[in-house]
């Protein structure tokens, strides 16, 4: 479950650019595109995506050719880049440590969070070549 609107829209992005690219489309990809493919709103698409490009996960080329393409490997990029590029460190300890909980109580859970956000982490590190193949190889 992602719970972070901008996380999920950034995902459906990437993996929309990858997936057109392996079917061989190699033009960039309009933020239009992919928030009718998805039913997104458009203007919060392009600022995800935007958002995406300014951290090097996409580049953003103006021109007929121009739109969104991925400005990185496949093949190194994971989901949890894409999500702590949107969202920041995934690090729900750090969290528990900021909040406003009694000492003893955060002590308790700081390391139950710690292990739960190492957990997500190790599963997010699935790398997006992984995902579009298996998607791609099925259609």
């Amino acid at each position: 479950m992602i719970k972070n609107k901008a996380v999920q829209y950034g995902i459906e992005a990437v993996l929309h650019i990858a997936r057109r690219n392996a079917e061989g489309h190699m033009k960039g990809v309009q933020a239009k595109e992919i928030a009718e493919a998805h039913d997104l709103p458009v203007a919060y698409a392009a600022k995800v995506m935007s958002q995406l490009a300014r951290q090097r996960i996409l580049r953003s080329d103006r021109g007929p050719q121009g739109g969104f393409r991925i400005a990185v490997d496949l093949k190194e990029l994971t989901l949890l880049q894409i999500h702590e590029a949107i969202d920041g460190p995934l690090d729900w300890a750090k969290d528990v440590e900021q909040s406003d909980m009694a000492e003893g109580t955060q002590d308790t859970l700081v390391e139950f969070y710690s292990a739960a956000s190492d957990a997500v982490r190790k599963a997010l590190s699935v790398k997006i070549s992984t995902l579009i193949r298996d998607k791609v190889g099925a259609t």
